[in-house]
């Protein structure tokens, strides 16, 4: 019984952490559709944390009320006249193309936002300068000719303090090949910057450009950088974290069976799920708000893909009926939501079945 209540908690644990993540940020995005809805005369007579069974009525205006819901994932907003051939005023169906679709994208813009915001925080008042303690130096690698030993510590790349945000040592595989200046503190307490020629990628193969492994990393201080340069830099990696999931997805739907290096890096819910729960003690508060705007830039992707039921495909559907006409768009918005729920399914299936594979494979 306490193995089955071990693995009972082992594997809810992890799904309880990255709910509670990410539904904030669902919330914060319908949100958005609200918000769009209002301003284009929209009416939405409810908004719901959770989904249905209805819990309570936390809060009850003159044209939208507040609802607690019974299944804790996500959120939603119910707008009028949603349904086909309900032409009430101020419903959905008497809005205008130009709301639709504003409606539609508020929701992503809303999460790329949110993203900016906490990676702003994250890059500013919150950001730590890091240390990154060495735990084996190789023999004929480029740190040992430098001079670096075990338990030595690794302050700075190129005159740039490490942060104890992401991998610190994660951008020296974009310098292989070059060099570079290390600011090392050594075991006796010796400060140094040393020049470090780094092998490249063919060198580096199975033994790092650097030649090291890594013990640990550990917090080293506040590092000082306005709110204008961490603002850029949440924008910068917004944009980065975007562009990598869309070439990933890009590589799945051109090479769904391709494996090794060059396999796309996507996680499904069960992965997210265990990387939060086994990483939110060592990140700490700011680590997991670095997380939670990453995910809200994948939440954004995601969303505006042109596939029903997502937003990108609602806005292509209702695209499609203007151009095609009432009748035969109504015909074609009915075929791309049944292919759009195939797709999501098939997609969803595949990254579980990823996710899955990779916690066998770790056990």
């Amino acid at each position: 019984m306490p193995d089955l209540i071990g693995l009972f908690f082992g594997v809810l644990g992890p799904i309880l952490a990255f709910v509670f993540m990410l539904t904030p940020l669902i919330v914060v995005h319908e949100l958005g559709h609200l918000i769009a809805a209002r301003k284009f005369g929209v009416n939405a007579p409810e908004f719901g944390i959770g989904f249905p069974p209805r819990i309570a009525t936390f809060f009850k205006g003159a044209k939208t009320e507040l609802t607690i819901n019974a299944i804790p994932i996500g959120g939603f907003v119910r707008l009028a006249g949603a349904e086909e051939g309900d032409l009430q005023k101020g419903g959905w169906n008497h809005a205008s193309l130009r709301a639709k679709i504003a409606i539609m994208v508020a929701g992503v813009a809303m999460n790329f936002v949110t993203a900016i915001i906490l990676l702003t925080i994250v890059f500013g008042p919150m950001s730590e300068r890091a240390e990154v303690y060495l735990n084996e130096v190789q023999a004929d690698s480029p740190a040992a000719a430098a001079g670096m030993v075990s338990g030595d510590r690794i302050t700075a790349i190129n005159d740039v303090a490490l942060e104890m945000q992401g991998a610190p040592l994660s951008n020296l595989r974009t310098l292989a090949g070059e060099e570079i200046s290390v600011t090392v503190l050594h075991v006796d307490g010796r400060a140094e910057t040393v020049t470090v020629h780094l092998r490249t990628l063919e060198e580096a193969k199975d033994r790092g450009v650097l030649g090291v492994t890594i013990e640990k990393v550990s917090a080293a201080g506040p590092l000082s950088r306005g709110l204008p340069d961490a603002a850029r830099m949440a924008v910068g990696e917004s944009a980065s974290v975007a562009t990598g999931l869309l070439d990933a997805l890009w590589k799945l739907a051109s090479s769904p069976f391709q494996s090794g290096t060059d396999a796309p890096a996507l996680s499904g819910p069960i992965g997210l799920s265990v990387a939060v729960a086994e990483n939110a003690g060592r990140l700490g508060l700011a680590g997991l708000l670095h997380f939670a705007g990453i995910l809200s830039v994948n939440l954004a992707v995601l969303n505006i893909l042109p596939i029903p039921p997502l937003d990108g495909g609602r806005v292509a559907t209702v695209v499609l009926r203007r151009a095609l006409g009432e009748r035969r768009g109504v015909r074609a918005e009915r075929i791309l939501q049944m292919v759009g729920l195939a797709l999501m399914l098939l997609l969803f299936s595949w990254i579980t079945l990823g996710d899955v594979l990779g916690l066998i494979g770790r056990n």
